[in-house]
């Protein structure tokens, strides 16, 4: 997923390490309280097809909480963290450290090629 948001741009300064490290911290609490995830519960074979069947989406917090895993003061701190970052705050917040990254990001030799 990281991978996606900071792509294959080129970094090569500590400034740049620094905010990349931002960028991920973000990304995984918006992963882990909101980005939603179908587990896979099986295959069949149909012919020469394989036929998948996923279980119902569901966020990676929600999961624990709903079998009863976690217990008193880590539920307490998921909670306090999803109160501090509501996924359009968080958002918000993800693309401003995107921005802030940009502007550290190396030109490539093919966007070199690009420019008139």
């Amino acid at each position: 997923m990281a991978r996606q948001f900071v792509r294959y741009d080129r970094y090569e300064s500590a400034a740049a390490l620094v905010q990349i490290r931002r960028v991920y911290e973000l990304l995984r609490v918006y992963a882990n309280l909101y980005q939603p995830v179908m587990k896979l519960i099986g295959k069949e074979w149909v012919g020469s097809r394989v036929r998948k069947r996923y279980d119902e989406a569901r966020t990676p917090r929600g999961e624990p909480s709903r079998r009863g895993v976690i217990a008193g003061v880590k539920r307490a701190e998921l909670e306090q963290l999803m109160g501090e970052n509501g996924p359009l705050s968080l958002k918000r917040r993800v693309d401003a450290e995107m921005e802030k990254l940009w502007k550290w990001s190396l030109p490539t030799s093919s966007a070199l090629h690009l420019s008139p």
